[in-house]
């Protein structure tokens, strides 16, 4: 699990995390707020934006530029569990787990 501080740009180590894994999350998108929790194995792509008070959970995929906007006091905004954000989608509600969005603002992807 990844915390973020206002600002950062790079993770840093929660205590349970391994000095050197290199199978964890590594974060260098924009989070531009406070309150960014990143879970395991999650994949950022290049120009992603995380605007705080943002939850995504283990294994996601956030594709290229896409915009994750701020979720509101005391209830996150969630990114579940093993979904994908497509490329330059702009996520403004919560992703279930296991589903990939895509657009502007982001709905899920029918097949």
């Amino acid at each position: 699990m990844i915390n973020f501080d206002r600002g950062a740009t790079r993770h840093q180590r929660s205590p349970a995390e391994p000095p050197s894994s290199p199978w964890r999350t590594r974060f260098y998108a924009a989070c531009t707020a406070v309150a960014c929790v990143i879970g395991d194995y999650v994949t950022f792509a290049p120009g992603v934006m995380c605007n705080g008070n943002v939850h995504v959970q283990d294994h996601a995929y956030i594709g290229t530029g896409a915009v994750i906007k701020q979720g509101l006091p005391g209830a996150p905004l969630v990114i579940g569990r093993g979904a994908v954000v497509g490329m330059g989608a702009v996520v403004t509600k919560s992703v279930p787990p296991g589903v990939t969005v895509v657009g502007n603002p982001a709905r899920v992807l029918e097949r």
